[in-house]
């Protein structure tokens, strides 16, 4: 099933060397590629965003990780028209004309990327809690013993971890 998202759908392609992974993005004569340099893995992804109803490929990224596919995820922050790209390693903030306004390393297993008020994003790993406005700053971090349970509604999360529980206004 292809997933549209405003005019554009992504389609995830691993390779096992740099080679093929080069050869693939030249094939595809995309008008705008991101190669995060930073990365490093066994593992060599392209997302392709194509264009819905042309299947032109407009643009693609692509990185190096050891983490398999199913632990990687995009999300479209679509009210800042931003790309919030989980390596497996780094958090990348990208802009739709494919500039990195910034990264954040990832310290523990990541729990889930969740949009807060519209210009606000949390990035909860099982022993961090990052808060990060839609320019990249960090509004609010907490390192923490490892997590055993957690709740969110609305701004308001709650952590369980070993020796306490924690409520926190995001």
């Amino acid at each position: 099933m292809k997933q549209i998202i405003k005019n554009r759908y992504l389609k995830s392609v691993s390779f096992n060397s740099y080679n093929e992974l080069n050869e693939y993005v030249k094939s595809l004569k995309v008008k705008n590629e991101l190669a995060l340099k930073d990365s490093f893995g066994d593992y060599y992804y392209c997302y392709s965003f194509i264009d819905s109803l042309t299947s032109e490929n407009e643009f693609c990224i692509t990185f190096s990780t050891d983490e398999r596919e199913e632990n990687l995820s995009i999300l479209l922050w679509d009210a800042m028209d931003l790309f919030i790209l989980n390596s497996g390693v780094k958090i990348y903030f990208i802009t739709h004309d494919l500039t990195i306004i910034n990264s954040f390393d990832i310290t523990s297993p990541l729990v889930g990327l969740q949009v807060l008020n519209g210009d606000k994003i949390l990035i909860l790993e099982e022993a961090t809690l990052r808060v990060i406005s839609s320019n990249g700053k960090i509004e609010q971090e907490e390192l923490f013993d490892l997590m055993l349970d957690f709740h969110l509604e609305g701004s308001k999360l709650s952590i369980t971890t070993e020796g306490y529980k924690k409520n926190y206004i995001l």
